[in-house]
């Protein structure tokens, strides 16, 4: 098995133990594409990316198109542009790669795994290929100012966590929105993580609210899907019945949507690891073609 999990008031708890392989063939690793979800740099998943790599993959750090823009909301160039940008740094890659993507990222990397040939898929806390209006809307009806949070990164999260952070800096925290960090993060902490912040494009964000009508089945390949059980951004409600649509395997991890830029990441990068040594991707990989 991938994971052993004990059911407990409706909450999974997996333990995990990781095992580093003894030898590792280069020709025999694919390389693995780390795309961050919205509002997120790609300095937010070096931790992620040193692990992997510490673990014996190659792993690449992909920076979204409206990251360069100097007002990433204005940028029209939505899912399309990363589309784009997914099919170029899959095209380059020696062989099939591997998709780690978060949030934003982990549905790139879902119609990535569509279009283009790809070892494995790995979705952490995916935002919802049906779009994510019908969880805001759960969202406002359980917590209406955890809402309006949202709604305040949408129109611009470096500019009203700057003026929080130089006005009052006490108040950070409550300008976060609930689940997207865990109860264990300090006001400083969350302070420092707004280094990892960016604006977001309004045409991605307008995209991915309202999702797509193409059809949600397995992509063909070995995929993983990773929930967290303190996030409230894409809550395990929601995607654990996309996990059965996508004929993934599926886990539930203690940590919140940010889980990259807490010290608790560890807990998905061993189950992403565990997940890419397993028997069932060993075989695939013997029937994967390796690229001229």
């Amino acid at each position: 098995m991938l994971f052993a999990c004990d059911l407990q008031s409706n909450r999974v708890t997996c333990d995990l133990q990781v095992k580093r392989r003894s030898t590792i063939e280069d020709s025999e690793t694919p390389e693995v594409l780390v795309i961050p979800g919205a509002w997120t740099r790609v300095s937010a998943f070096s931790d992620v990316r040193e692990t992997l790599d510490s673990a014996g993959f190659s792993s690449r750090l992909v920076e979204l198109p409206a990251r360069s823009r100097k007002l990433p909301q204005l940028d029209r160039g939505g899912l399309r542009a990363i589309d784009d940008l997914l099919d170029r740094e899959i095209a380059a890659c020696s062989s099939p790669p591997v998709l780690v993507g978060h949030s934003l990222g982990g549905l790139a990397s879902l119609r990535a795994a569509k279009r283009m040939p790809v070892h494995a898929l790995v979705l952490l806390m995916p935002a919802h290929p049906r779009g994510m209006l019908p969880i805001v809307a759960g969202i406002s009806a359980r917590d209406s100012i955890n809402a309006l949070r949202l709604l305040g990164t949408t129109l611009s999260v470096t500019g009203m966590s700057r003026f929080v952070d130089r006005v009052a800096p006490n108040r950070v925290p409550s300008i976060v929105p609930r689940g997207l960090y865990s109860s264990h993060m300090t006001p400083e902490q969350l302070r420092e993580a707004l280094i990892h912040r960016v604006d977001e494009s309004w045409t991605v964000l307008l995209e991915v609210a309202v999702g797509s009508r193409q059809p949600i089945e397995p992509v063909g390949v070995p995929t993983l899907l990773v929930a967290g059980l303190q996030d409230h951004i894409t809550p395990t409600q929601a995607l654990r019945p996309l996990a059965g649509e996508l004929g993934a395997s599926y886990i539930e991890v203690d940590v919140a949507h940010a889980f990259n830029e807490e010290p608790s990441f560890t807990l998905v990068t061993d189950a992403i690891v565990e997940f890419m040594n397993g028997p069932h991707l060993r075989a695939w990989s013997a029937a994967m073609p390796t690229r001229a």
